[in-house]
C-alpha cells in the first residue's frame, strides 16, 4: 500500500521513514528521462512541421 515507507522503520523505529532509491530505481529514472526528452523532441519537430504545412496551404489559397 506503501511501498515507500521503510517496514523496519514502521516496526521497530529503526532506519529511515522513506526507502532509499534502489539502482535498479534510479536505472529506471534515467531511462524514463531519457524516454521523455526523445518525445519531447520528437513533438517538438513534429510542431515544426505542422507550422511549416499550415503556412504552405495558407501560401495555396492565396
Amino acid at each position: 500500500m506503501f511501498p515507500d515507507l521503510s517496514a523496519e522503520w514502521l516496526m521497530r523505529g529503526e532506519g529511515g521513514m522513506i526507502k532509499t532509491a534502489t539502482i535498479t530505481d534510479i536505472d529506471r529514472i534515467a531511462s524514463l528521462v531519457d524516454t521523455i526528452a526523445t518525445l519531447q523532441k520528437a513533438l517538438a519537430d513534429k510542431d515544426k512541421t505542422i507550422t511549416l504545412l499550415t503556412e504552405q496551404i495558407k501560401n495555396q489559397r492565396k
